[in-house]
């Protein structure tokens, strides 16, 4: 048998390209070396979030007493906690598996490897396809510090697997991950410090956010170190390098959250004559690599690291192969952050448009001025709205409130759609709800803000 499309890869990127594929008409084969769902379901966005809700509840119930509401003897079952994530897993790696089977996918656990454009093989049998789609995902960085392989140190992956909570934590990288992760664990009763070596913690996201998600962390008590380098972990004590003075912190456990890379193989790609750099796949918004039937989705091409974009780059590339014609849009991604309030955001920050030439108008409106967030005691936020000064097109849109990353869908809408912020401002949003904010923030963006006192 000939496939249409052989899939390396069950992720967030692989099994919805083979779904695809398959109502497409297509014969798809998918391949995956472990469970369906990828790094994504088994070990990042799903069981991270699972856990996020617990420790989110932990902390409104022992805070409870702000909103008249006394509950006595709140305590915390770890094992519970951490049995209900596995559940989840569970349960969502079942309905994937459903679809997976409704659509007549041929599936194989193993590990697949390229022997050339037109055969996969998975141990010892091979299979020919027509079309090839590498969604391998990655792994986690390994950083060169002393120490790494220390009993004490941790990776994102193995702290979701942990059987007890630790009393202390000293976390290495504040990205997405570490701070996600800093959150979770504080908010369990754990004490923690964010090791950051660039000047700042979630360096890819607006100043203006930046500098909120600072004192969101330390009004959480987590200590944070920017532009630290560290040197070496040493039974949980990690030393670092700041401000030309070296510092230690001592821990229970070390948490190694410094990103991560394509899970491929130079040596691999260079046999198949697939370009990359240093790993990661080059393609073209089709998807396609260099070498005529082979596509790439997902981390391992590294435009985005990120689970929804793997998705889209999967359908792309499963209407391609079916003889659409499919491009990728990488103007409006949405990238999110799960701590309490989240963050979301979409398009570019005030840096990145006036670096490209922009002369632009700024809204900003405070979640203090919102009237569900200062009914739900979460005031510590704002969205921020970056637009065109002679268009009024929307260039970015930034916010740190909750459910922000439900929000964001409507910035991406208005983007791709070249909204302009007098169409955000006229667009009726519901009262009360914290949505508002966006409409308030296109408002003070076009100069005309409502709910905000003018000055002067």
């Amino acid at each position: 048998m000939v496939f249409d499309v052989a899939i390396l890869g069950g992720g967030p990127g692989g099994y919805v390209a083979a779904i695809k594929a398959a109502q497409l008409g297509l014969k798809v084969l998918l391949i995956e070396r472990e469970k369906l769902g990828g790094v994504c379901l088994n070990r990042g966005c799903i069981p991270t979030k699972t856990l996020l809700k617990c420790s989110e509840t932990f902390k409104s119930m022992k805070d409870s007493e702000r909103y008249g509401i006394y509950a006595e003897k709140v305590r915390l079952d770890f094992g519970k906690m951490m049995a209900r994530k596995d559940e989840v897993v569970k349960t969502l790696i079942s309905g994937i598996e459903s679809l997976v089977r409704s659509n007549g996918i041929e599936f194989v656990k193993g590990e697949g490897r390229i022997i050339n454009p037109g055969t996969v093989r998975v141990g010892s049998t091979d299979y020919s396809a027509r079309n090839i789609i590498i969604a391998t995902g990655s792994r986690s960085v390994v950083p060169n510090i002393e120490g790494i392989h220390d009993s004490c140190v941790l990776d994102s992956d193995a702290v979701l697997s942990m059987k007890s909570l630790p009393s202390s934590v000293s976390i290495i990288g504040g990205g997405v991950i570490g701070v996600e992760l800093g959150i979770m664990l504080s908010e369990l009763g754990c004490s923690v410090n964010i090791i950051e070596m660039l000047d700042e913690i979630l360096s890819n996201f607006d100043c203006d956010i930046v500098q909120k998600a600072k004192r969101m962390l330390v009004n959480n008590k987590i200590g944070v170190f920017t532009g630290a380098r560290v040197t070496k972990i040493d039974s949980g004590r990690v030393t670092f390098e700041m401000d030309g003075k070296t510092q230690t912190i001592q821990s229970e456990r070390v948490l190694i959250a410094t990103g991560r890379v394509p899970n491929t193989e130079k040596s691999e790609l260079d046999r198949l004559g697939i370009k990359h750099n240093n790993g990661r796949i080059e393609t073209n918004d089709r998807m396609q690599t260099n070498v005529s039937g082979i596509y790439a989705i997902g981390d391992v091409n590294g435009k985005f690291m990120l689970a929804h974009v793997a998705s889209a780059e999967g359908i792309v590339a499963a209407g391609n192969i079916a003889g659409q014609d499919l491009k990728m849009n990488y103007s409006a991604v949405p990238q999110c952050v799960y701590t309490h309030p989240e963050i979301a955001c979409v398009g570019m920050t005030e840096k990145e448009a006036k670096e490209k030439g922009y002369t632009v108008k700024i809204g900003r409106f405070p979640l203090s001025a919102n009237g569900k967030s200062v009914s739900e005691g979460k005031t510590d936020g704002m969205v921020k709205i970056i637009s065109d000064d002679s268009t009024g097109e929307i260039l970015g849109v930034h916010m740190m409130c909750s459910h922000a990353t439900e929000m964001i869908s409507e910035s991406v809408l208005a983007m791709n759609l070249e909204a302009t912020v007098k169409e955000i401002a006229g667009t009726i949003h519901p009262h009360p709800t914290v949505s508002e904010a966006i409409m308030e923030a296109a408002l003070a963006a076009d100069g005309r803000p409502i709910h905000i006192v003018r000055r002067g």
